[in-house]
């Protein structure tokens, strides 16, 4: 079976309120899948959605079509400034939490697994070290 193939041309990040189960998700999907060449993924848990949509669908219809399916939604903002590529990079401030996370498990790690290694109240020590992650 081949895939249908879409004239993207643009991504629309999209806020939705009003959805409450799994059934509100699919029925947002199908409604903005209606308009030709949108392909959309709802995500519940963060009220949004990624819509997929040719240079020939504006914004408003979109609007139009979630709140024909029964919701409120606007075009998500970005308060991320043109220039500022680090910001727009997911994940992009991830890697110096890692780093941290990494060199504090290396004690935990030593002071919960080997025996020798242990100290009076080394438990308090080993969760200390754990809240930073």
């Amino acid at each position: 079976m081949s895939q249908p193939t879409y004239n993207v041309a643009r991504v629309v990040e999209l806020d939705i309120q009003g959805m409450t189960c799994a059934s509100c998700v699919s029925r947002i999907e199908r409604k903005l899948g209606k308009l030709d060449g949108v392909a959309a993924t709802v995500n519940l848990p963060l009220e949004s959605a990624r819509v997929l949509a040719p240079a020939g669908i504006t914004d408003q219809q979109l609007l139009e079509q979630v709140s024909a399916a029964g919701y409120i939604a606007h075009v998500h903002e970005r308060a991320v400034s043109p220039g500022d590529e680090e910001a727009q990079r997911p994940g992009a401030g991830l890697l110096p939490r890692l780093v941290t996370a990494a060199i504090l498990t290396i004690p935990v790690f030593l002071i919960s697994m080997v025996p020798l290694l242990r100290f009076p109240h080394w438990g308090w020590w080993a969760a200390v070290l754990s809240l930073p992650s």
